[in-house]
């Protein structure tokens, strides 16, 4: 019967920038009722986090299956190299690990350079949030003015009221057309104030929403500077690899100094697979 072992729990920086974004993701989608150009940049915003997450667990995935692999042949070589066995071994080993290096390389450089437009296309979104907030402080503004106006003028139509009751007989007609103006400007008044309340609403969603974007931006920072330590490992690894090739076809020292680059090379492995935990 055979067995199979579970992945590796990731519990590194770059697992916990994702985990943040994710978290990021799902505040910004509990917030409801925004205005249809707001809710676009929402969606939007979740689209970037989705598409940089994605990418980053496959290349963790795929991070995870180089680097055990990449340990157990370049110790293997390093042991044929100590023992004087065949070389021509040690080389199809190393290109072996080369091939798949570069296919990684390749891969990490164009998640990272994808990591840095999501990035900029984020800033960009909390840029275009700014005006559609502002127009709702402008819209809001006006409507208080308006209210005010309806407010003074449902109050000086209830001292008109006052005043024809003082008049006893003499004052029903005037308290009676009083009467409908008040009703009306207090209708007024009750829609202005239906509509300011509605308004600030929407702006204290509009504020969250700034607030979530501007959170995912400071998070799209921190995953850029974590994946490009990411990048700078493979770097490393790929072209500690490209030098032992050289060396072993180097007939003249060449297989001490490839001795040396395979260690060091050991240590980036090791490095490269930290940093993409």
């Amino acid at each position: 019967m055979t067995s199979s072992s579970a992945a590796p729990v990731s519990t590194g920086l770059l697992s916990q920038s994702i985990s943040n974004l994710q978290s990021m993701s799902q505040q910004i989608a509990a917030i409801s009722g925004l205005p249809s150009n707001a809710a676009s940049i929402q969606s939007s915003a979740q689209k970037v986090v989705q598409q940089d997450i994605s990418a980053i667990q496959q290349t963790q995935k795929e991070i995870q299956q180089f680097t055990p692999t990449a340990l157990t042949d370049l110790e293997k070589a390093s042991n044929i190299l100590d023992s004087g066995a065949n070389l021509d071994q040690v080389k199809t080993i190393i290109q072996s690990v080369n091939t798949s290096a570069a296919t990684l390389k390749k891969q990490v450089d164009t998640l990272n350079t994808t990591i840095i437009t999501n990035k900029n296309t984020a800033i960009q979104l909390s840029k275009d949030l700014a005006p559609i907030e502002n127009v709702l402080h402008d819209e809001i503004s006006n409507l208080n003015v308006q209210l005010q106006s309806a407010q003074q003028e449902a109050s000086a139509i209830r001292s008109k009221e006052k005043y024809f009751l003082a008049l006893g007989i003499f004052g029903l007609a005037g308290l009676a057309a009083a009467g409908i103006a008040l009703a009306v400007e207090e209708k007024k008044v009750n829609d202005l104030e239906s509509k300011a309340s509605n308004l600030r609403a929407q702006i204290s969603r509009i504020q969250m929403l700034v607030t979530g974007v501007n959170d995912i931006n400071t998070n799209l920072s921190e995953l850029a500077t974590v994946f490009s330590d990411v990048q700078n490992a493979v770097d490393f690894v790929s072209s500690d690899i490209s030098e032992i090739i050289n060396d072993l076809d180097d007939t003249s020292g060449g297989i001490e100094k490839a001795k040396i680059f395979i260690t060091t090379t050991i240590g980036q492995v090791k490095t490269l697979a930290t940093d993409a935990s």
